[in-house]
């Protein structure tokens, strides 16, 4: 998988977040967010709302699909040589055959300009899955999980943890260049990414304010345990570990015990990664 196409999935996946959908009684889709401590759902679509367009998105996916409908009662569809191509479409390989089925569906005389297009240059396989799920009647969905197999995505996971890095005795970008260590070492076996999150500041008694602590948004991806034992190897590196504070930053909010340094002769799983500097 590509690196950006799970960034984005990360940015966008709110399970945890309380997010629940529901029906209407008139058949509309709802969404709600019991949980907004986290990241915020921002939707105008829930239940009670009077400023989301219910009537008129259930009017537009009605007509949406009449008209998707009514493609499937072209002639063109019923000669035997589209059926056959139809038929090999939707095998499990069948996105080796779609070209045949535009060259056939185009002989038959069938002129639905978007779906011969998204049969013969198609912008992603999931487009030319589209088009020949509506032309053979098929569920939406069913033939781009059959082309492309399981998601490596189906059984993800992601945590969102917050470190504290006390700032006494430390110079003033230690935890800027943390983050960035932190990050490369994640990166380098596939488990997340860390950036500054900003911090705290107390009085200083003459007036003024004083850092004291800073904080770190940390991404696990998919091997909780594995980034607590990376996030920890770095903490203990930089003799940070007695002070830091790592905990979930989703309820119930929990403490993530660290993890001792590991034994005279283990693998570290950072030991290729710069160390901060002083």
């Amino acid at each position: 998988m590509r690196t950006e196409t799970r960034d984005w999935f990360d940015l966008r996946d709110l399970r945890g977040t309380g997010i629940e959908w529901a029906t209407r009684a008139d058949g509309c889709r709802t969404v709600t967010q019991h949980d907004d401590d986290g990241m915020p759902l921002y939707s105008l679509r829930e239940p009670e709302s009077d400023e989301f367009p219910f009537t008129a998105w259930s009017g537009l996916l009605a007509r949406a699909t009449d008209l998707l409908g009514s493609v499937r009662t072209d002639p063109a569809l019923h000669t035997l040589e589209v059926r056959a191509c139809l038929d090999r479409c939707a095998e499990p390989d069948g996105h080796q055959h779609i070209d045949s089925l535009a060259s056939a569906l185009s002989q038959a005389g069938f002129d639905r300009t978007a779906l011969l297009r998204a049969l013969s240059q198609p912008v992603a396989l999931a487009e030319a899955a589209w088009a020949v799920e509506t032309l053979a009647g098929l569920d939406q969905g069913e033939l781009i999980a059959a082309w492309s197999g399981v998601s490596s995505l189906t059984d993800s996971r992601s945590w969102q943890l917050s470190l504290t890095l006390p700032a006494a005795g430390r110079p003033w970008r230690f935890a800027q260049e943390f983050a960035g260590e932190l990050t490369g070492a994640l990166q380098a076996v596939g488990l997340g990414r860390a950036e500054t999150g900003g911090g705290t500041w107390m009085p200083d008694g003459h007036g003024g304010l004083v850092r004291h602590s800073d904080r770190l948004d940390v991404l696990i991806r998919d091997d909780l345990p594995g980034g607590i034992h990376v996030i920890s190897h770095l903490l203990h590196q930089h003799q940070a570990a007695e002070t830091a504070v790592l905990k979930h930053d989703e309820k119930p909010y929990g403490l993530i015990p660290l993890i001792n340094p590991p034994a005279a002769g283990r693998p570290s799983p950072t030991k290729n990664i710069r160390a901060v500097r002083p």
